[in-house]
């Protein structure tokens, strides 16, 4: 039976901190049918005999006492699904190994039946061999039941390429390749030759692989150059490095190739997948011509997104022209000076980012909700929100004097070395785990840009660090009496407590003061709302709403009104990435110099903008934001340090913004800050989808990865 019944396994270990796997065979009723028709066929049984036999023994076994109760479900409906769990349910999501397509795999088998020679035959004598079952049984039931077919008409009905491989010419083959590799020292018996070729006739089904049809199948890795190039045939693209010194080989074997590796090694392949971005093949986004142009090999690979893409230029070097013309005088080949080139190899890059800080950073992303609950802020309401955020969270840890990127973090994350296998599953999977979440994820920022209109307020004069706003607890009443832009911040307040207490109506006041196209013009010069980050061009800003805009991005609702302004004044109506919103923090920790992110060390200085505001000015926002941490009434009360980094201080601002349709009450959680608070060199930008409080959601990811920075720089921090 075990041919109509893959096993199929799970990699459980995500859920016991085990490599264990869990396995069984997939035998449903379509299986079934098929092997009872060709069993029956096989031993001359009536089908509905074998099927009662067959329900006999399945309905006799046991199942196992200690299966916990697990329910697995299909990535794709994992929405569907979470709506009909409990609220405690965990998830995990976990990859499914030997999985079958929806079609059955068709077998052509060159050769035969009736002929003594070629793979039918072979395959014969081989099952005659390991099971002892007759020749010309299994020879009679190829002739009356398998199907003969054309190649042409193979390909033609199944759109598929069929590889054929002639019995005589693989003889010869495996004689030579043997022969070849051991005069050259390299062991290679006609057995394992042949093991090669049984290896490589698996591989001929293409897409029960997951690869292309187009792909070299690899029948061995790592030979010496003289070897390679005495074996290859046809196809030949070699670097001129190698070619060189073998002008006159002649191949051995028609067919055969070499291929030279330009690809990547990984060594941390699940870290900064987002940030290093992954390859792709050349000759599937442009043409041949094209390609030699630009001095890419054709059949290599270039950077199609994160690093990879952004400075391709740089470390994929330049291909060599080795171009021969015919001397006619001499009547011989010579090489061409003026169009032959050498080639140029790639350059390395260097990258701000510390690869510790950036594994502990996307662990923090990965395990928010844990984290959460060693610092005992979880709610009932957080807990909703672990299935509709579906994991998705961002963070990005930057030196507040140059713009320098530590870590940028994104949670889902993926595996850079399985990419290319797993990149079906990847694109389905409702979570994104190909997104950075770190400089696409576009959300409503909340109360972290209060920091700004009340800095911007300041600036223009319409407020001063002295200046008393009363807070009813709303901003105002409609006409039917319903209060408006709702307040937790009741009080007489000045700027320092409505930063520290986040009061909506204080800051609505200051932008309204302010006015709309001010507000917007501030944001604007700290780069929200548009491609501001010097070297992450993959990032995928939002245009930030004005009174100039606002037919365009609100048609329906054309005219700019003056809750609009309320609302930009405290984070709703716009959206940004925390790779925008780390620039706020970024501006009132080195005293005000707006400073552009970068991902690589250069010499260049990347501060944009030096804005000179009053000290007085700025000290208030910032006791604001420390307030927020360490005063009453503060909104992120969790965030205290401990072991190397004890006894430094933190400043920092949450935000809670609305998304989704009216009612919903899964907010997002963010917070920025810097550290320490009164020598600031680090600051930070925190995104959590559906975390439902930026003080409880995010408290716990900012001290994990500020712990980890100290643990890793020391007290000092990493700029001496």
């Amino acid at each position: 039976l075990q041919p109509f019944m893959p096993r199929i396994e799970i990699d459980i270990g995500s859920i016991q901190n085990s490599d264990e796997l869990l396995e069984w065979y997939m035998f449903d009723a379509e299986r079934m049918d098929q092997a009872i028709r060709h069993l029956s066929q096989f031993i001359n049984t009536q089908p509905d005999e074998l099927r009662t036999v067959l329900l006999d023994g399945l309905s006799s076994m046991q199942l196992r006492d200690d299966i916990p109760q697990w329910y697995f479900a299909a990535s794709t409906d994992a929405e569907q699904i979470n709506l009909l769990l409990p609220l405690q349910t965990e998830q995990h999501p976990m990859s499914i190994y030997g999985l079958p397509p929806n079609r059955e795999r068709i077998y052509i088998i060159q050769g035969d039946a009736t002929s003594e020679d070629g793979f039918l035959s072979l395959m014969f004598n081989r099952i005659n061999t390991n099971l002892n079952i007759k020749v010309d049984w299994m020879r009679a039931l190829f002739e009356n039941k398998a199907e003969r077919i054309s190649a042409f008409r193979s390909g033609r009905i199944y759109r598929k390429k069929q590889i054929g491989l002639d019995y005589q010419a693989c003889m010869t083959f495996i004689r030579r390749i043997s022969a070849t590799l051991s005069r050259a020292e390299i062991p290679c018996s006609l057995k394992q030759a042949e093991r090669f070729i049984t290896d490589i006739r698996r591989l001929t089904d293409r897409e029960w692989q997951g690869l292309s049809r187009y792909k070299a199948i690899p029948f061995m890795n790592d030979i010496p150059r003289h070897i390679a190039i005495g074996l290859a045939g046809s196809g030949l693209e070699t670097p001129d490095a190698i070619l060189e010194d073998y002008q006159n080989a002649e191949p051995l074997l028609q067919g055969v190739r070499i291929s030279t590796s330009n690809g990547r090694e990984y060594l941390y392949p699940k870290i900064a997948s987002h940030i290093i971005g992954y390859l792709g093949r050349i000759d599937s986004s442009m043409s041949r011509d094209e390609a030699l142009s630009l001095g890419l090999d054709p059949s290599g690979l270039r950077g199609r997104n994160g690093i990879e893409a952004r400075y391709d230029h740089i470390l994929q070097g330049s291909t060599g022209v080795f171009v021969k013309r015919l001397d006619e005088k001499t009547k011989t080949y010579i090489i061409d000076e003026q169009q032959s080139r050498d080639p140029l190899p790639g350059q390395d890059l260097r990258l701000s980012i510390n690869i510790q800080l950036q594994e502990q950073c996307e662990f923090a992303l990965n395990n928010w909700y844990k984290l959460a609950e060693q610092l005992g802020t979880t709610t009932p309401t957080m807990t909703a929100g672990l299935r509709s955020g579906a994991g998705r969270a961002g963070m990005v840890v930057m030196d507040v004097s140059n713009g320098e990127i530590l870590a940028m973090g994104s949670s889902p994350t993926y595996d850079l070395s399985g990419f290319n296998k797993h990149y079906s599953e990847l694109i389905k999977d409702p979570s994104r785990p190909l997104q950075d979440n770190a400089s696409i994820e576009n959300q409503h920022p909340g109360s972290v840009v209060k920091v700004l209109v009340c800095l911007a307020g300041l600036t223009e004069g319409v407020i001063t660090p002295n200046t008393i706003i009363h807070c009813p607890g709303y901003m105002a009443r409609n006409s039917r009496g319903q209060k408006i832009l709702r307040d937790h911040a009741i009080g007489e307040l000045n700027v320092v407590q409505a930063i520290a207490r986040s009061s909506n109506v204080f800051c609505a006041t200051v932008g309204d003061k302010m006015s709309a196209m001010s507000v917007i013009g501030w944001y604007d010069r700290l780069g929200l709302g548009k491609k501001f980050a010097a070297d992450i061009p993959w990032q995928r800003p939002q245009t930030l709403p004005s009174p100039l805009n606002i037919k365009q991005v609100r048609p329906r609702e054309p005219r700019w009104n003056k809750y609009d302004t309320w609302s930009i004044s405290i984070g709703q109506f716009i959206k940004i990435s925390p790779l925008e919103a780390v620039t706020i923090p970024a501006l009132v920790a080195n005293g005000g110099h707006v400073v552009k992110p970068h991902l690589t060390v250069t010499k260049k200085s990347h501060i944009v903008e030096t804005i000179p505001f009053k000290p007085h000015h700025m000290q208030a926002v910032r006791k604001g934001m420390e307030q927020a941490v360490s005063g009453p009434g503060g909104t992120v009360p969790y965030l205290k340090l401990s072991g190397q980094a004890s006894g430094i201080k933190v400043a920092a601002k949450t935000g809670t913004s609305q998304w989704g349709p009216v009612g919903n009450k899964l907010d997002h959680a963010w917070l920025i800050g810097y550290a320490p608070a009164d020598n600031p060199k680090v600051c930070f930008a925190i995104f959590v989808h559906s975390g439902s409080s930026g003080g409880r959601a995010c408290a716990g990811i900012a001290k994990h990865v500020l712990e980890s920075y100290y643990e890793i720089y020391g007290k000092n921090g990493h700029r001496r």
